[in-house]
């Protein structure tokens, strides 16, 4: 009788014998718990591998790539006449090769300098031989001067210089 003043409860959601039969059907289950394969697996870790050892094997460098080198390079601009220095002469250095270009003055001696540059870069091929560097001197009132040089390139490391000596420029004929 005391049960009948308890006041009624829901019924058990689960019997003791089906909880008893839940683990026996997730062993017998064919869908592997997570549906599929595990993401730590090793065969999903096979192209991340792969790709992490390429990285690593690269140096993360693009490649094929090189240190090109341009040597320095110095001069005198004189008149070809009296031989006294051109101050404020442009001189230009022009690597087609890469497509540059640098330009310097002449100083109040005639006297021009070019530092040897570096440049790390793509290069679609590997460049052994010296590669044509052209120098163009102007000055106002003189006919321009240029010169084709042949130095520089990927293994150079810019070991010889060019010397261009002493320039010397013709006055322009009007």
């Amino acid at each position: 009788m005391a049960e009948q003043n308890r006041p009624s409860e829901p019924p058990p959601r689960f019997s003791v014998r089906g909880r008893a039969a839940i683990p026996t059907r997730l062993v017998r289950s064919t869908v592997p718990v997570g549906g599929g394969r595990s993401v730590l697996s090793f065969d999903c870790m096979k192209p991340l591998l792969a790709l992490f050892i390429l990285l690593v094997l690269t140096g993360c460098v693009i490649f094929p790539h090189g240190e090109w080198v341009a040597p320095p390079a110095s001069g005198r601009v004189l008149d070809g006449d009296d031989h006294q220095p051109v101050a404020r002469a442009k001189v230009t250095r022009l690597i087609e090769a890469f497509d540059r270009k640098r330009v310097v003055s002449t100083d109040a001696h005639g006297n021009f300098d070019f530092k040897k540059e570096t440049h790390l870069r793509w290069l679609p091929f590997v460049c052994y031989a010296a590669t044509p560097i052209h120098y163009r001197i102007e000055a106002e009132g003189y006919r321009p001067f240029i010169t084709n040089l042949y130095g520089g390139g990927s293994f150079s490391h810019g070991r010889q210089p060019h010397e261009l000596g002493q320039i010397l420029l013709q006055k322009a004929r009007e």
